[in-house]
């Protein structure tokens, strides 16, 4: 068992992370050119899921929505679903809540998940959508 400032810690290591769904849906016309990203309004919703295995593993999935609008066209260019699943195997893991450890597993293969949206919306023929840092202590399951 670790010690840190009397603390209990765990440590968390990714065995596995894939891409469990993935929708993206481009309503853009044929020619239609995205003129300017401050008329668009691009809303982003994201929700963590824990799903428990045995006393060590756990699963995390990341499910994130996002819709973009064109609010001088009042049209819907595209909307991007992606549940992201990372699988952890942990250490000294029956003394953190649910909460904190879906937050830490989050925090892990968030990156990914970011880089992978922005490959999609680019490639999509959209301005890359970059998602900031998000502070998962603060998303409830």
């Amino acid at each position: 068992m670790n010690k840190a400032n009397n603390e209990e810690t765990f440590h968390l290591k990714i065995l596995s992370q894939y891409i469990k769904d993935l929708s993206y849906e481009n309503f853009q016309k044929n020619g239609y050119q995205i003129s300017n990203v401050k008329e668009n309004n691009t809303s982003v919703n994201i929700k963590v899921i824990y799903e428990p295995n045995d006393d060590n593993h756990f699963g995390v999935i990341i499910k994130i929505l996002i819709n973009c609008k064109s609010l001088k066209e009042n049209i819907n260019i595209f909307q991007l679903e992606l549940d992201y699943f990372g699988f952890f195997k942990a250490e000294n893991i029956k003394s953190f809540s649910e909460d904190k450890l879906s937050s830490e597993g989050a925090k892990l293969i968030f990156p990914f998940a970011r880089s992978l949206i922005v490959n999609i919306t680019q490639s999509g023929g959209n301005v890359p959508v970059i998602l900031d840092n998000i502070n998962f202590n603060l998303i409830k399951s």
